[in-house]
């Protein structure tokens, strides 16, 4: 290394348990991913890549970092086409990152303001003080750091063409490895543990911000990561009145997935407050139709596109209105909780096996926009379900 340079309901104890240790990665697994986007890279003629967004960071230095809560504080991977990465990172941080082994060359800096010229030297140093620069500019992607720095670093580095690497990030990360897959297995296997005990949670009169706490805590005693367990956002679907609390007839909307070394699983699921009625049932068997129809549909070849136009079309034969503008029901997963490719009207991207996505068609009714989510593998012989759950309409009380 270089030196440095400058409230919750009570619950029965049987629903707890201890969580497993995070699954390790296999020997390489980093490796091949650096090789992979160097292939891309050559393909464009990239000479080098950086990478500074948190997500980017983590799929290629292999380290999540609490540092990116910390605006002022980037850290920065560097890819040249040919040859290992290195890093130019907040100083604290070093002595984890190099602990890990994953990435060898690391350079450090002492604290706040960020030292550009001294990245820039590091640039130069590795052989990147000219030529082309791919940079996070484009479409899904957003720098890591301040924009007066990156305008700085091209300041300091006149000679550099920076052209956007949006697409080939998005690439990279699309197909995922059989241990990127098992991640994401694993994320969802917590999540779909999670929610009957959830729901036994639950209770009417409940707020949406105390059910979104029982949600993670649910996450965390089942195994998920601890710092960022996951994600729920909480939907109130119901006739009446407006209300901050749940009441009885109501229905909980419940968009969520746990996180697991990384890896996120993103569902969603229906459950009434008492009884339902044959109304909430009715609504519910149209959206799981549709859903399985459209999961159906995910096969190596089929375009985004595609599937939206299936989606659509099947919403015609229910009397329902098309999915307006560039909407989504649908988008890839991993390490990012929602990545490309998109399933809307415009997306150009086929599926290919290997890619993990989270298809959720939705239909409109009196209670609201009402959608149903599950996760799927696409495979050579088709989609293959990574969560079930979604066919059941839950109970709560």
């Amino acid at each position: 290394m270089r030196p440095n340079t400058s409230e919750a309901a009570d619950t029965p104890r049987a629903t707890a348990q201890q969580p497993p240790d995070p699954l390790p990665w296999p020997e390489g697994e980093f490796a091949r991913r650096w090789r992979r986007a160097q292939a891309m890279m050559a393909e464009a003629g990239f000479d080098g890549l950086i990478a500074s967004e948190s997500t980017n960071f983590r799929y290629l230095a292999g380290y999540e970092s609490q540092q990116f809560i910390h605006k002022m504080r980037p850290m920065v991977f560097i890819l040249p086409r040919r040859g290992d990465p290195a890093l130019f990172i907040y100083g604290l941080e070093a002595p984890n990152v190099l602990a890990l082994g994953v990435i060898r060359d690391v350079s450090s800096y002492v604290d706040v303001p960020f030292p550009v010229g001294d990245l820039a030297r590091l640039l130069r140093e590795r052989g990147l003080g000219s030529g082309v620069l791919g940079v996070e500019r484009g479409p899904n992607q957003r720098l890591g750091m301040p924009l007066d720095d990156f305008l700085a670093l091209q300041a300091a580095l006149p000679e550099v063409a920076w052209r956007d690497a949006g697409a080939l990030l998005d690439g990279v990360q699309m197909v995922k490895s059989e241990a990127e897959v098992e991640m994401v297995r694993r994320a969802c296997a917590i999540t779909e543990q999670a929610w009957p005990i959830i729901l036994s949670r639950l209770s009417p009169g409940i707020t949406m911000i105390e059910l979104q706490r029982q949600v993670t805590r649910t996450f965390v005693e089942h195994g998920a990561d601890p710092v960022t367990p996951g994600r729920s956002a909480v939907y109130r679907l119901s006739d009446g009145p407006a209300s901050p609390r749940f009441q009885s007839g109501d229905v909980l909307k419940l968009d969520f997935g746990a996180r697991y070394n990384g890896y996120y699983c993103d569902v969603a699921r229906l459950a009434t407050f008492g009884a339902s009625t044959e109304r909430h049932r009715d609504i519910h068997r149209q959206v799981a139709g549709l859903l399985r129809d459209c999961i159906a549909a995910a096969r190596p070849g089929v375009r985004a596109r595609e599937i939206m136009a299936f989606n659509n079309a099947a919403l015609g034969r229910m009397g329902q209105p098309p999915i307006p503008g560039t909407k989504r029901i649908g988008h890839g997963i991993g390490v990012g909780y929602t990545q490309p490719p998109s399933l809307n009207v415009v997306d150009e991207t086929p599926l290919a096996p290997g890619m993990v996505i989270a298809v959720e068609p939705r239909i409109e009714t009196e209670l609201g926009m009402v959608h149903l989510e599950e996760m799927v593998l696409v495979t050579e012989s088709g989609p293959r379900a990574l969560t079930t759950g979604a066919a059941e309409l839950g109970r709560i009380g």
